[in-house]
């Protein structure tokens, strides 16, 4: 059985190359996203890669999408931490609020 890799916000730039290089090598990967379920659809159906929808800044939805995964396909062996958000602004110009769900996300 191959290990399962979870990488968050897998679904897009870095994140989806990251999942495509485990794919090819023989690990079953699954990706989070949270927003664009377009996209992540297209992804998944594209790439044969199981999508899960959840806020990585929220732990109670982590710990649900960690059983949904378990459940699906094992326990996951690999955490790969790559969601994170930008606002485009420079950081003297950013809200508390905007520097708070920054750091929450990419930290």
């Amino acid at each position: 059985m191959a290990r399962v890799v979870l990488i968050t916000g897998g679904t897009t730039g870095i994140g989806a190359k990251t999942a495509l290089m485990f794919k090819e090598n023989g690990y079953q990967v699954v990706c989070n996203y949270i927003g664009n379920k377009e996209k992540a659809q297209s992804f998944s159906a594209t790439t044969g890669i199981a999508v899960y929808e959840w806020d990585v800044t929220d732990p109670d939805a982590c710990e649900a999408g960690f059983k949904k995964i378990s459940d699906d396909f094992g326990p996951v062996s690999i955490l790969v931490n790559n969601a994170g958000i930008i606002k485009d602004h420079t950081i003297t110009k950013m809200t508390v609020e905007e520097w708070k769900s920054v750091l929450n996300v990419d930290l």
